[in-house]
């Protein structure tokens, strides 16, 4: 019986270091254009972050392309715990696209942008299906890395920032908020300052709205995420994270779903970015591929014009007519150009 616990041992010890040299990999090649990243230093911050991350959530772990997604909040924020915190939020929406069994997120997102192109755009709805690009597999990356591949450093965040500003929406952000990973919750019964503690209290007594929401869980606990305070009160803690946290046991833990967003799954502002910059470049597209080969060649090629407002914009405007057109059932009869 002991020795096979310590064979499990072994294969967990094995497992763990293969994910950190999948991490360094990968790391290693994230933005390397990047002066930013010629200090080792910032890259050892990348590396750590997502270690800390694949830890405290073992059941999603590390995969390809969640370099792509912490990149910018590692160049954008001093504080490791910031960059994490930032990083972990942002999972929380797309953990679903990282899950090893059954259908991703991004799958999901793929038959829904089908389902959009045959309401919105008849022409390339056609095409695709003529060339038998159904499957739409060459817009995977797009929505796995939220076009980090597609677009410069700097066009990216500009693309972030308007998709999240115009796909605000308060009642998501509480329901993320409540699915903070259980070895992320900071328990105000241990390890706190008495400081913390009763402004905990105050905040719990008083009628008036706190300014920060917090993400309450059971026995008092708090995501760290919701709550800054909490973290900056911990010593000697990595990311943010207290010893007694960070090592606590990590298991299965319960995933929020890829369709708790503003508007459902098939309504989030990504998937009708990329339908924009389909529509956008429909002439060369249709004149440009006949294969679903030559589709993923000219997408892999990055060949394809991208204007982040006029995407956005175009975003917004497809959603509407598409959500007008499900309710009324119509067709796409008209374009956009």
């Amino acid at each position: 019986m002991k020795s096979n616990g310590s064979i499990a041992d072994k294969d967990r010890v094995s497992e763990w270091l293969w994910t950190l040299h999948r991490i360094v990999v990968d790391v290693v090649r994230t933005d390397s254009h990047l002066d930013f990243y010629g200090e080792s230093r910032n890259m050892a911050r990348m590396s750590d972050i997502l270690a800390v991350y694949a830890w405290v959530d073992p059941s999603t772990g590390y995969c390809q392309g969640m370099s792509d997604l912490l990149s910018p909040f590692v160049v954008i924020y001093e504080d490791d715990a910031d960059a994490f915190w930032c990083f972990e939020m942002l999972l929380r929406r797309m953990r679903e696209n990282f899950q090893m069994e059954g259908p991703t997120g991004v799958m999901k997102q793929l038959q829904a942008l089908w389902k959009i192109m045959e309401l919105t755009d008849a022409e390339l709805f056609e095409h695709f299906s003529a060339i038998g690009a159904e499957s739409l597999h060459f817009a995977f990356r797009m929505l796995l890395v939220l076009f980090r591949r597609e677009l410069s450093f700097e066009e990216s965040l500009i693309m972030w920032e308007m998709m999240w500003a115009a796909d605000f929406d308060e009642e998501a952000v509480r329901h993320l908020e409540e699915n903070c990973l259980e070895p992320l919750l900071v328990d105000l019964s241990n390890g706190l300052s008495s400081e913390v503690k009763e402004v905990h209290r105050i905040n719990s007594s008083t009628r008036r709205k706190p300014r920060t929401r917090k993400c309450h869980s059971r026995n008092g606990e708090i995501c760290g995420a919701c709550h800054p305070g909490m973290k900056s009160s911990t010593r000697n803690h990595l990311c943010g994270l207290s010893g007694a946290t960070i090592w606590a046991r990590p298991q299965q833990m319960p995933h929020p779903s890829a369709s708790v967003l503003a508007k459902g799954g098939d309504y989030e502002l990504p998937i009708f970015c990329v339908a924009a910059i389909l529509i956008i470049n429909r002439q060369k597209i249709i004149r440009g591929t006949h294969s679903i080969d030559d589709a993923i060649k000219m997408f892999n090629d990055n060949v394809l014009k991208i204007n982040v407002k006029r995407c956005v914009r175009l975003a917004i405007k497809l959603r509407k007519k598409y959500l007008y057109k499900s309710l009324k059932g119509g067709s796409s009869d008209d374009k956009e150009s």
